[in-house]
Parts: C-alpha cells; structure tokens; sequence
C-alpha cells in the first residue's frame, strides 16, 4: 500500500525532480516507509511506501534494465538515511505500484519455472515481471488484488522507439479499490494517487472546479465516474487501463462486472443448473481462498468487526485460518448509532481477541479537522468520520485490516433493492404528492436518530415521479431537484440540475440492456456508488493513517462467483444477501445474520447543532467563499437556521453543502 506520483517530461531539466518533491510532499501519509524517485528520458516518477510484504526488498520506482543503480530510494527507517540520488540512465522499465497482488507468491513461483529471474521477494517484483513479458492486457486479466500502478516500459519494449514516443500505462483494479487520477497539460501527463498532488504540478496548479460536477455531487454526495471536481483532471475509472503515447491518451475497459468470464478457466462459475447446496459449496470454498490471500503479509494483520453480516462472517472464516487474529470495532457516543453490542456478541461467539474503541467528542472533533486538512475532492459521507477513527486506533497495532466492503454490492444487500420491487409504483406517483409529503413532515417534531421514519419518507418521496432507472439515486440525495434548482444562481449551469446525472445513469443501465431490475441497479452500485463512495472513503480514511484495508468480497475469483449468481440468489422476497446469510448459518448467530442493517454513520444532525456548529457554521457563512459566485448565500443559511431552531432536520443537506464549501475554500477556482 503505497501512493505514487509521475509525468511525462520532453527532456529532464533543473525543475523535474522540484515537481516530483511537491508531488510526492502531499502525499506522504500514504507511504510512512520509504520514499523513492526516478527520472529518465520521457518519465518521472515518485512514490512513498506503506511496507507490507518484503520489507527488505520491493522499493519502488521498480526499476529494470538499462544502466540503472539502485540508490534512488530512501528508508525512512533506516539510520542510514543518506541523500535522494536521481537516475540518469535510460532504456529501463519503470514501475510505481499502490496495492496488493494476492497470490502473488503462486505466480512468483510460475515465473521460477519458466526461466524468469525477480529481483526480490515483493508482489512488486511479481508484477513487473508479468508485464515485462506479458504485456499490460494479459497481465491485467491474470492478476487479483487491489492497485493502481502507471508503468513504462524500456526503449527496447516499447519497440526500438525514440524515448518521447515510448507509451507510458496507467491501470487500476477491477472494483476501484485504489485510486487513481490524470491529467493532460500541453501534450504532457500528469497523474498521481491523489487530485492534490496533481495541482501541485505547475501546469494544473490553475485548475478550475467544474460545476457539472458540482451539481450532482449535491445529488449525490461523491463524485461520480470520471469527476473530480476540477476541470481537465480525471479519474481513471475502475476496470480499466490507460495508453499515454506521443501526446495522446487511449482509454480501455478490460472488466466489465455485468459480463463476468472466467477465459483462462481456473474458476467454476455457478449455473442455473446447480442445487443452492452446490451453489453455497462454491461460495464458501472461494471466500475461504479469498480470506486465506488476504492474511499474507509480513506485518501483523487485523479485522474491523462492526457486528453486522459481512465483517462477522470475514472473523469467523479468518478465525479459522489464524486463531491470533485481532478484531476491532468502534463503541459511537450516541445510541441509535451504535453497533458494538453486536460486535462484542460475535467476538464472543467466535473467541476471537477483541479491541472496543470507545469514541469521545473529541476524538469526533480532532478526526473532523484531520479529515478537512486532507480531503481535496467534495465529500459527504459522514461515515468517513468513524472509519477514520477505526482506522486511526487500529493502526496503533496493525499495518493491515480485513473490511467487509463490496458485499451489500454483490449481494443487493441495501433497503434500495427491496424498494425496487415497487419501482413501477412510484414511477406514476406523481412528484407533488413527494413536495407535498416533505411539507407534512415539516410538521412533525424534528427526529435527528438513526434512520428516523420521516427521514425515511423524506428521502423516498425524492423518487417519487421518477423513471425507475433514476430511483435509487434519488432516493439517497442530499437535496430535491426543486431544492438544487432554488439553490443555483440563473445562467451559472448550462443544463438543468441533475440533467447531466440523469443521462450519464441511462448510458450506464443501457449497458446492461433487457435485464432483471436487480441486476440492473446492481449495475449502478458497481459503478458509482461502490468506487465513488464506499472504496473513496475506505482508502482516504485508512491511507490517512497509513493503514491499509483489503476487502475480501471483492477477491477476483469470489466476487466473479457472485456476480454469477441469479438475482434470486441475492433478493428472495424481501430477503437481501439470501444465499450469503444462507452460507453464514453455519458460522454465526442468527440474530446477527438476520437483524435489521445498519449503516456505519455519525448523528451528523445532533452534532451540527452542539460539537460541530462552530466549525461548520464558520465555513458556510464566508460570503468570500468562491462557491458562492455560482450559489445563493440566503438559500444555504435559511437552511441552517431552520436545522439550528430544532425544528426542521436538514442534517443531511448541510454536511453535503458544508462538505462542498470547505473544498471550495480550500482548493476553489472559477
């Protein structure tokens, strides 16, 4: 786990190593181990190291060939610190890599047999020499893990061509679990682990914020696809692979989660034809193989235990593999929002070792501001807070932790899939009787607790009227369409707001043509939601703790057995993660498996209203903030003041409106 930093330069000059340095400096948490540059013809490179596997060895840049000298890299825990030395040579392959190959010692050892030599021990190493021979489609469709890497190949790969001819690759994981962003400036790229360090580049440090991607991030609270916030810096999308070559970027998807293949046929996928017992049989083989891949490190390794189905049933199968391993769970200081009860009943049940994090308000506090210091992209999930604060206290004794993302994903485990089933119906109620239900709520006593009914009615009456395609998404908005529309100032957008949403969510169901209403917004999920939100906020919360967080669900060979399964498999009535909770019987309590579920959130309406008032109130009230050229100051502060006289819950419009101007404070052009 790593974060890395590059860009394609004409010709090395006094300031390439400068940029890489500001780059890199943003960045550092995600790399506490080492640090590491390389600069040749056509490419320069930085990356900091979280070591995980191979201490000894697996520095990166990764490089091979040419007249390269290891003595680019510094350990920073080592006394022997010594001085940056940048590479002048050339005709090298060049790697920075952030993630985990899992089973790469398997495949290390299929290199041993056909003749290729590795430098180290390191999954790094691994990957290198995979695509040293096999190239970057081959390699990306053989490896499992979580990563992003950019990788250049010598002179020699690249066809005998001159050094600013010579492609450079950019690729990341199949779900999104590790990030990264690009940008093309003057025929030149720039890409990095993180947006900040790409603005730390002089010829994007001007970069503007993109007001289409504004208006639906106060729809949908994250980012979505390839919006970062800022004009002309793009997210890599998951699944795919990048080509930078004589100034021009080619983009390709090599997976696709809504047409799963296994070509090389190692993997039995399951078919209509099998009984739910074989069925259960398979999943419950390759989620042990899952867990047995993501236990290998050389660093101790943790679990995070919120008492719900998916990180219960990782304890109880890495219970079974390693009998010393630690869960970790946090105790949250308001009731309703407070799953440890269920976490200390399955480290009972399991006898495993567990760690209750007891969370003060100042630990909220401190967190609120960490969060804010780092954060460069607009985000609302108040959840990020306590994955912080997990994340925070469970690196204190691990560098590794199993969550248990991606199963509600895989397995329609969210309330929006047994909504579905009513799709049709609330596609002809028409959207006056939502307004008109949001004003009758209005008259009820503010509830500010977990998952309150008129919080619930509130937030389905946004899809009322609405093409079932766009349901789910409204159903999770921060503000109405009426609300956004009242919120813009005249002639800022070019397209009405959430218009622009709406086209880019039918482009996406059409890819998954005449097809079950299940898969069809499971389809949805993997592409926004799971990598724009879920896998954002596990990374940034982790990585800014220099913790790393494997998700097991999302293990190549599992996640492509349940993308197999029927929609029966995953929703049978009103049942989500049916065959799932079926294979946890045999594992785990009942009550455990079969309770209501329960988001990992904050009471953020409570606490804009005592611990956070100040700080929050603070940034939406700076008339100079750049944000609002384009808003209207009254609309967001009548909003505060009816949340702030108890009488109305807007708790969920303000975080997503502060989240949006403190980033627009911090980073904000026009």
């Amino acid at each position: 786990m790593c974060g890395f930093v590059g860009f394609s330069i004409a010709e090395q000059s006094v300031t390439t190593r400068e940029q890489l340095e500001r780059m890199l400096s943003t960045i550092r948490y995600r790399g506490p181990d080492g640090e590491g540059y390389f600069v040749d013809d056509g490419i320069a490179l930085g990356h900091v190291r979280l070591a995980i596997v191979d201490l000894a060895g697996g520095k990166q840049p990764f490089v091979e060939g040419g007249d390269y000298a290891d003595q680019n890299y510094v350990d920073y825990n080592s006394s022997n610190r010594g001085i940056h030395h940048v590479n002048q040579g050339t005709n090298s392959d060049a790697l920075v890599f952030n993630g985990e190959i899992y089973g790469y010692r398997t495949l290390a050892e299929s290199l041993h047999r056909q003749g290729v030599a590795l430098r180290d021990h390191s999954d790094t190493a691994v990957l290198c020499a995979l695509l040293q021979r096999d190239g970057i489609e081959q390699t990306l469709n053989k490896i499992d893990g979580m990563f992003a890497f950019a990788y250049r190949p010598s002179h020699g790969a690249a066809g005998g061509e001159l050094a600013e001819n010579q492609p450079v690759y950019l690729a990341r994981d199949r779900f999104g679990e590790k990030p990264l962003y690009y940008s093309v400036k003057k025929g030149q790229l720039i890409f990095a682990s993180e947006v900040k360090a790409i603005l730390q580049h002089t010829d994007c440090a001007d970069s503007r914020m993109d007001r289409l991607a504004i208006s639906e991030f106060l729809t949908t609270e994250y980012l979505l696809g390839e919006s970062t916030g800022f004009e002309g810096i793009k997210k890599l999308l998951p699944g795919h692979y990048l080509k930078f070559q004589a100034g021009q970027v080619t983009v390709k998807r090599y997976f696709n989660p809504s047409s799963v293949s296994c070509s090389s046929g190692e993997l039995e996928l399951i078919s209509p034809s099998m009984s739910q017992q074989q069925r259960l049989l398979l999943l419950e083989e390759q989620f042990n193989q899952s867990i047995e891949k993501q236990l290998v490190a050389d660093v101790p390794v943790g679990l995070f235990l919120s008492g719900g189905l998916d990180s219960s049933l990782i304890a109880a199968f890495a219970k079974q593999q390693h009998q010393s391993v630690t869960a970790y769970s946090i105790k949250m200081p308001e009731g309703s929002f407070d799953e440890a009860p269920y976490a200390s009943q399955v480290a009972s049940h399991l006898k495993l070792d567990h760690c209750v994090i007891e969370a003060n308000e100042s630990d909220v506090l401190s967190s609120f501001y960490q969060i804010g210091k780092q954060l460069d992209q607009p985000f609302a999930d108040s959840s990020m807070i306590p994955s912080y604060l997990v994340s925070q206290k469970t690196r204190n004794s691990v560098k590794v932790a199993l969550g248990g993302d991606g199963a509600d994903e895989l397995f329609a485990g969210y309330i929006n899939f047994k909504l579905n089933k009513f799709a049709n119906i609330i596609r002809y109620i028409p959207a006056s009787l939502g307004t008109a239900l949001r004003q009758s709520l209005r008259l009820l006593p503010a509830n500010s607790g977990y998952m309150s009914t008129a919080f619930l009615l509130q937030q389905l009456s946004y899809g009322f009227g609405k093409n079932s395609h766009f349901q789910s998404l409204h159903f999770m908005s921060a503000l109405s369409v009426r609300e956004q529309a009242s919120l813009w100032k005249k002639g800022v957008l070019s397209v009405k707001p959430v218009q622009q949403l709406h086209n880019t969510i039918s482009s996406l169901v059409a890819q998954k043509g005449d097809t079950h209403l299940t898969e069809r917004l499971q389809h949805l999920f993997y592409a926004t939601y799971l990598p724009d939100d879920i896998l954002f906020k596990v990374d940034r919360a982790s990585m800014y703790n220099s913790l790393e967080v494997r998700a097991p669900f999302l293990c190549k060979n599992f996640a492509q057995l349940a993308l197999s399964l029927s929609a029966e498999d995953k929703l049978q009535g009103f049942t989500t993660k049916y065959l799932l909770k079926k294979m946890a019987e045999k594992h785990l309590p009942e009550n455990i498996i079969y309770r209501k579920k329960h988001g990992f959130a904050l009471p953020i309406s409570q606490l804009l209203r005592n611990m956070l008032k100040g700080p929050v109130h603070e940034v939406i009230s700076d008339r100079q903030n750049p944000l609002y050229e384009w808003l209207h100051y009254h609309q967001v502060m009548q909003l505060w003041k009816w949340h702030q006289s108890g009488k109305r819950d807007y708790g969920k419009k303000l975080w997503a409106l502060y989240s949006l101007l403190r980033w627009s404070k911090q980073y904000g052009r026009l």
